[in-house]
């Protein structure tokens, strides 16, 4: 009976016991889980965090890039702008530059046409003073040579009786060759074919 008594003591015993150690580990297993849970949150508040610094850092970069982007846009903008401005003040140079020249080359014919009126009032009165055939080409080829380069240099009278134009002083180079003369028949001649025809011959190329 004392043994049975202590037998049925020993196992509630041990059943109390193994009850107790059961449950402080599930206890344990608990605080564990607790902690865990704890420690995961601490976890994720961190991750979370750092996805909003991410995020933010991302949509800063973005911002960034498309500011950059507008303003490199703008620049090109501007610069283009500038560059078109640039040609047209080039170009208003360039016309203010050929008009300056034209003007320059107008009144430099202006002047030159005025020189040669002036030239031409004292060939006419040179020529006035004399009835000296002779004398009249004579001076006519000096002053005509002071406007243009009359290497060789010929006044022609018309004779009507002879039909025929006659050429008392011929002057080459400063020499003078003897009396010549051209029948009207002779076509070929340009001393000819002006006075036939009552106007000027202007030839850019002589010899052909």
């Amino acid at each position: 009976l004392k043994d049975s008594i202590f037998n049925s003591e020993s196992k509630e015993k041990t059943e109390a016991m193994r009850v107790n150690y059961d449950l402080e580990k599930q206890n344990d297993k608990i605080a564990l889980l607790e902690k865990d849970k704890t420690l995961q949150a601490a976890r994720n508040e961190r991750t979370t965090v750092f996805l909003i610094l991410a995020l933010i850092l991302v949509g800063g970069v973005v911002v960034f890039a498309v500011y950059l982007g507008r303003l490199n846009q703008q620049q090109k903008k501007t610069n283009r702008q500038l560059q078109e401005k640039n040609e047209e003040v080039a170009q208003q140079a360039e016309e203010l530059h050929q008009q300056a020249e034209e003007l320059a080359a107008q009144r430099d014919s202006l002047e030159k046409a005025n020189e040669n009126v002036m030239l031409l009032s004292e060939i006419g009165k040179e020529i006035t003073a004399t009835l000296d055939v002779k004398t009249i080409i004579e001076t006519a080829y000096e002053k005509v040579n002071a406007l243009m380069d009359a290497t060789v240099f010929m006044v022609g009278v018309f004779n009507a009786e002879k039909q025929q134009i006659e050429m008392p002083i011929i002057k080459e180079k400063g020499e003078t060759h003897p009396f010549l003369t051209y029948h009207l028949s002779e076509t070929e001649r340009p001393a000819i074919w002006c006075f036939t025809n009552q106007k000027e011959l202007v030839w850019n190329d002589v010899y052909n």
